[in-house]
């Protein structure tokens, strides 16, 4: 889960980061420890938006059913 801040967050374009590229993320690295999963989405977005400053919270919660 997460909130409007991660996908909402703009490049210094002003294109939106989404919900595709999280996704694609979380996906990605389904089968990594919970800090690692947390991280990728983050340096993700930290590439997107470039030194433009956040907009919005961002708020992750990561479950993990075993």
């Amino acid at each position: 889960m997460f909130t409007d801040g991660l996908v909402e967050a703009a490049s210094p374009e002003g294109s939106l980061f989404g919900e595709d590229p999280v996704r694609r993320l979380l996906v990605a690295h389904r089968h990594a420890e919970p800090e690692a999963i947390r991280q990728r989405p983050v340096e993700a977005l930290s590439t997107h938006s470039g030194a433009r400053p956040p907009e919005d919270d961002l708020t992750m919660v990561l479950i993990r059913a075993r």
